[in-house]
């Protein structure tokens, strides 16, 4: 009859396997909330201020641009190590393996571990002239994008390998408490090393529209209260209805954090800005 359930073997399995599909997807859309909420937050903590908000989307953003990003890292060395190792086998096989074809097959790994690295340095000068710090040289930048694949790639690594090792694990009623726990360990503790490392080198110089935190260089429409509060706070500074042109660093549900220049930073509740001027993104930030 129309309207009616399906309730065959079939439309059972059907619904079964969109319930689990759903779930994965919670279960997916939850993990990366939870690594962008820790991830943004470290990297505030080290300006004095958290965010701890229960609904943000920008967590997610941040947490699939780190996952993406790392994922890349570990992915395409492996799969061009994978193409190499059945290249090798298949000129074994023919006896064909010797001279520059076993350096040609060498090069092809190489290859893939390099578009990771160029892809770190594009992003790490991507916002190259803004640097007030000289010592980002470019060979710097480099030096870093190559950190940041090598680390990438054995993080990535070691995650599957341990979560592959509990998945046998529990399969076949092996697993013990301590084993779990230590390995549960170990991704906390990498992700403890590496979180920080991505958020100081590539979260600050991606736009926030992919995920990132990149500062915007702004000018604050700011209510009298707020004029008269940075002027108790900062006697040198002289409070002004629209401010001179800033970075803002982040923006909270509630707060915007801004910096002030001379590696000064405030924190500006919401209520006491009327509104926010975005100006010229390219020019670095000129302190009045």
């Amino acid at each position: 009859m129309a309207g009616e359930l399906d309730s065959s073997p079939h439309g059972e399995k059907a619904r079964l396997k969109l319930d689990d599909w759903a779930k994965v997807a919670a279960s997916f859309a939850l993990s990366l909330y939870g690594i962008g909420l820790v991830a943004v937050n470290g990297y505030l903590f080290g300006r004095g201020v958290s965010d701890f908000a229960l609904v943000r989307a920008r967590f997610i953003y941040a947490g699939a641009l780190i996952c993406a990003l790392a994922a890349i890292a570990y992915a395409l060395p492996e799969m061009a190590m994978k193409n190499t190792r059945e290249l090798i086998a298949e000129r074994k096989a023919k006896g064909t393996f010797r001279g520059w074809r076993r350096l040609s097959s060498l090069m092809s790994w190489w290859y893939g571990f390099w578009f990771p690295v160029l892809l770190f340095f594009g992003i790490l000068a991507s916002h190259y002239g803004s640097f007030e710090d000289g010592a980002l040289t470019l060979p710097v930048l480099l030096g870093v994008a190559i950190l940041l694949t090598i680390t990438s790639y054995l993080v990535v690594w070691t995650f599957i390998y341990i979560i592959g090792s509990i998945i046998g694990s529990m399969r076949t009623r092996d697993a013990s408490p301590a084993f779990v726990g230590l390995s549960v360990f170990i991704i906390l503790l990498l992700g403890v090393g590496y979180i920080p490392l991505f958020m100081n080198t590539i979260y600050s110089r991606v736009p926030e529209q992919f995920g990132g935190g990149r500062p915007r260089t702004v000018r604050l429409l700011l209510t009298n209260e707020a004029k008269n509060q940075i002027e108790d706070l900062y006697p040198g500074v002289r409070g002004e209805v629209s401010s001179p042109c800033v970075e803002m660093l982040y923006e909270g549900t509630d707060f915007y954090l801004v910096d002030l220049g001379d590696r000064t930073t405030i924190q500006l509740q919401r209520d006491l800005v009327l509104g926010v001027v975005i100006t010229d993104t390219e020019s670095p930030c000129e302190h009045e």
